[in-house]
């Protein structure tokens, strides 16, 4: 990979983007936390908040927030990690995915597994 990033402009953004990452994790899992009232079996459908286009934005997010990594450090140790567990996140997406699809028959239609607009 290329050596040491010394752009202070992708710097930041890298770091933005990270920040927002995980920011959007931790929003995310609150909204699945909360998703289910207390004390209850009970299962619904995740609305907004990314939920919108993906059936997991938090895996989404993670991806991103390693993209970010992989792209400030330059490290070939982060790209290999970020395609690893990419690869495993996407696998755990799909299967959920049609899980969710089977479970609740009002499942939005549109709403892709991992990558808004993609898959």
């Amino acid at each position: 990979l290329a050596a040491k990033l010394d752009n202070p402009l992708l710097l930041a953004i890298f770091t933005g983007v990270f920040l927002l990452a995980k920011l959007s994790n931790f929003i995310v899992h609150v909204k699945l936390r909360n998703l289910r009232p207390p004390g209850t079996r009970v299962r619904r459908i995740p609305r907004g908040f990314g939920f919108n286009l993906v059936s997991f934005p938090n895996y989404f997010s993670e991806i991103v927030a390693w993209a970010a990594i992989a792209g400030m450090t330059r490290s070939l140790a982060a790209v290999l990690f970020l395609v690893v567990a990419t690869v495993q996140m996407y696998f755990w997406a799909i299967k959920k995915h049609r899980q969710y699809r089977s479970e609740f028959p009002d499942y939005p239609k549109a709403r892709k597994a991992l990558f808004p607009f993609i898959i």
